[in-house]
């Protein structure tokens, strides 16, 4: 159910591609932050429009194998964006 609601209600920032949600409100996205101030989560920062980032796809264990995925893992941690008080 997870996978489903995340499937339906996130994407990928197209700047860092970590994921983002969108309560509600204009296509006008910032990543990590309400676009008009408030609620605050770690991210990039940069703004983007909803309807042009790429959509969260849900993961099953039968699309790929351990080694695959742990393939795919080692890929993002080795492009990814280190955001400072995160770990």
């Amino acid at each position: 159910m997870d996978e489903q609601f995340k499937a339906e209600q996130f994407c990928h920032c197209p700047h860092c591609q970590r994921l983002v949600y969108r309560i509600a409100g204009s296509d006008l996205v910032i990543c990590g932050q309400n676009y008009f101030g408030g609620e605050q989560q770690s991210g990039c920062g940069k703004d983007f429009h909803w309807r042009k980032a790429a959509p969260y796809a849900p993961m099953t264990t039968t699309d790929c194998s351990l080694q695959q995925l742990k393939d795919d893992l080692r890929a993002l941690k080795d492009n990814s964006v280190v955001h400072k008080g995160v770990q």
